[in-house]
């Protein structure tokens, strides 16, 4: 089975936070690929069940939200957290 995320927030800085990332789980069951677009990135996702997508999909929030928040403490000093 295959899902597609797309994340629109253009940003060189998050293709490099995913580059050294493991893209493909070690029980075989899920991997995904990112891609620069236009307008941000896409998120291209295999998944053999539902509970895999649920792992990958968690993998890849829990680096965004790093990288929001992070960003965010950068320009404005603090996060509104």
């Amino acid at each position: 089975m295959k899902a597609v995320i797309n994340f629109d927030c253009y940003s060189k800085n998050l293709i490099k936070l995913f580059a050294p990332e493991e893209k493909s789980f070690p029980n075989n069951r899920a991997s995904y690929s990112i891609e620069e677009t236009s307008k941000g990135v896409k998120f291209k996702i295999e998944y053999s069940d539902i509970s895999a997508l649920k792992a990958v999909i968690n993998s890849i929030t829990n680096i965004l939200t790093i990288y929001s928040k992070t960003k965010e403490i950068v320009e404005n000093g603090r996060t509104t957290d």
